[in-house]
């Protein structure tokens, strides 16, 4: 056998061409050989009796069934409000469901309140549950009603064994027993974290209780040892490990109907990989990454990978993703996986850099962290005062492109052209702003790791003001517009059947186009190289509109977008840097388009 730390040694070779999505993780519920259902009562009718540490309990069992190989579709949850009867039975229902091959396994762990009645039958608390003025409590769950509706979820998994473990109190109350309960034969082991007449020790300092992280090392703890982990050898360490650290109670197996032992808690023997995810060029290691084993979303702080040939796929921020079939051998206690990603996007010098797709050729502008005036001054000709007022943001880093998405990109994408003008270079238009989200979804579906968005409101006036404070990013001299936007121009003005809708156009200039948008990239651009930001179509941005800047906008599906920068269609006051409109995000007129922000790379050598 090799050293322990000797590294597997395989690297994921870069991907030929574009970059595509080709292994996603599985739908959520996806079947599987064993699911958990983590019910979660923190949360009562009484507020006195809430249980708010209950969600590190939550996080340490999630934590040691994946480390034991479980995966993560396979574990669902319900918490406060939801831990209630009706819930509950569905949410079993739905877990049996999904159970597949041979004996199944279903794992149902509850924390919260628990107690036992005058004959020492467990009962659990609900969210519903509160005291009754004789003295009882209403809407509690005996542990053996909770059995039965386990074994009724079950009706046609003939095979099918489950595993209830419960975190809570079982301190007795002078309350009735609860009716007798046949339940069909099915092995259904209970685990209690302790004994009945006693009290469990609740979370606390942040920390999980005590049982549950027994629990849960041990899960992890037997199941990095290639041991096979049956209920009965799980609670014997999780019993060794509290008697260690000296901590009372401990916990009690009641072992299930039937004489065989349930399937491993376990998947088959895992090896502990390490993950090094590195920048192509530069060697830096990249944050933010996410894998793919065989097509399961894995953690890649805590990677256990059953030996064999495996799919793999990394992605990161800003970077294309690599996948490839890697061995990993069955010798080894440890081992390394090293993946080199290229960004999606090619630095040209600081402050640009170039997107390769589809066949095109983006360009982007690095758009650095400053803080920002936006608005515009009162004493500015054109200004909308309620809409436009002054006030100062920080905005962060973000890479923008150089010009309006176009025509081209879109029909690539999306197969088809909804613009009015058309023309390959020319904009894409006519697009509401439920259609740019879907276009985004499609792109980033095509694209993983390249995180497509609109801008901010923000963001887009940091661009287009380019660290100018004027009416425009060129100045305030509204004669020099035709140099840098395609606006309502003399042109346009003079083809209007009514031209007292134009009051001084003969001041207008001529940009050239009339009403019609141009081709991208065919006027001067602003300080920091942006094209089209004051003219040519207006660009939907990602945020509520709101008519006053300075409140908070009224959400909801159908709220106002805001919209950002003049068209051709635009009157001169309408494409100066501070203007903005909201409108309905069902919108989709031909003067409207949109531009691409995308997520930025650590810079290369």
């Amino acid at each position: 056998m090799r050293a322990a730390w000797l590294s597997i040694a395989l690297a994921l070779a870069l991907l030929a061409g574009e970059p595509t999505l080709a292994w996603l993780p599985p739908a959520e519920g996806a079947p599987s050989s064993r699911q958990a259902l983590l019910l979660v009562a923190d949360e009562y009718a009484e507020s006195a009796w809430n249980l708010p540490g209950l969600a590190e309990n939550a996080r340490a069992l999630r934590q040691g069934l994946l480390a034991a190989g479980w995966s993560p579709s396979a574990i669902s949850e319900l918490s406060g409000a939801r831990v209630h009867s009706d819930a509950i039975r569905a949410a079993l229902r739905r877990a049996a469901a999904r159970l597949a091959g041979e004996a199944p396994l279903l794992l149902v762990y509850y924390t919260g309140h628990g107690y036992s009645t005058a004959d020492g039958t467990p009962a659990l608390c609900t969210s519903a549950t509160q005291e009754l003025p004789g003295g009882g409590l209403s809407a509690t769950i005996p542990v053996p009603e909770l059995v039965a509706w386990v074994a009724a979820a079950f009706a046609e998994q003939r095979a099918a064994q489950a595993v209830l473990v419960i975190d809570a109190c079982r301190n007795q109350r002078t309350l009735a027993p609860p009716p007798p309960i046949t339940v069909q034969p099915l092995p259904i082991w209970q685990v209690y974290s302790t004994d009945s007449g006693r009290f469990a020790p609740a979370p606390s300092g942040g920390q999980p209780s005590p049982f549950t992280a027994a629990f849960a090392r041990a899960l992890a703890m037997l199941a990095a040892e290639g041991q096979d982990v049956g209920v009965r050898r799980l609670v014997e360490q999780v019993r060794l490990d509290l008697q260690q650290r000296q901590i009372a109670p401990l916990p009690v197996l009641v072992a299930g109907s039937g004489s065989v032992e349930p399937c491993v808690l376990r998947q088959p023997r895992a090896i502990p990989v390490r993950l090094s995810a590195l920048h192509a060029e530069s060697g830096a290691v990249l944050p933010r990454v996410r894998v793919q084993v065989d097509g399961v979303a894995c953690d890649p702080e805590n990677l256990l990978v059953r030996p064999g040939l495996r799919r793999w796929t990394v992605f990161a921020s800003g970077f294309r993703p690599v996948d490839g079939s890697l061995q990993i051998p069955d010798d080894e206690a440890h081992g390394t996986v090293v993946a080199r990603l290229r960004p999606w996007l090619t630095r040209r010098g600081e402050d640009r850099a170039l997107l390769e797709l589809e066949g095109l050729q983006l360009r982007f502008r690095r758009i650095a962290a400053h803080s920002l005036r936006l608005g515009s001054p009162p004493e500015e000709a054109g200004r909308q005062a309620r809409s436009e007022g002054q006030r100062t943001v920080d905005i962060g880093a973000f890479w923008i492109a150089e010009h309006e998405t176009t025509q081209r990109l879109w029909q690539a994408v999306m197969g088809s052209n909804p613009s009015q003008f058309k023309g390959e270079e020319r904009p894409v238009e006519s697009v509401s702003w439920h259609d740019v989200q879907r276009f985004l979804e499609a792109l980033a579906a095509r694209c993983p790791g390249l995180e497509p968005r609109l801008p901010s409101e923000a963001e887009w006036e940091a661009a287009c003001r380019a660290g100018t404070f004027s009416p425009w990013s060129f100045g305030s001299d509204a004669a020099q517009l035709p140099r840098y936007a395609n606006y309502a121009d003399r042109r346009l003005a003079e083809s209007d059947p009514d031209p007292d809708r134009w009051p001084g156009a003969d001041l207008l200039g001529d940009d050239g186009y009339g009403a019609q948008t141009a081709p991208v990239g065919r006027f001067s651009p602003n300080p920091w190289g942006l094209y089209d930001m004051h003219g040519n179509v207006a660009e939907w941005c990602q945020d509520v509109f709101a008519a006053d800047p300075a409140q908070a906008p009224a959400g909801g599906e159908r709220a106002p977008r805001s919209v950002r920068g003049g068209s051709w269609a635009s009157p001169p006051f309408q494409t100066r840097s501070a203007a903005r409109i909201g409108l309905p995000p069902h919108t989709a007129n031909p003067t409207i388009g949109f531009r691409l922000v995308v997520a930025s790379p650590p810079a290369s050598p």
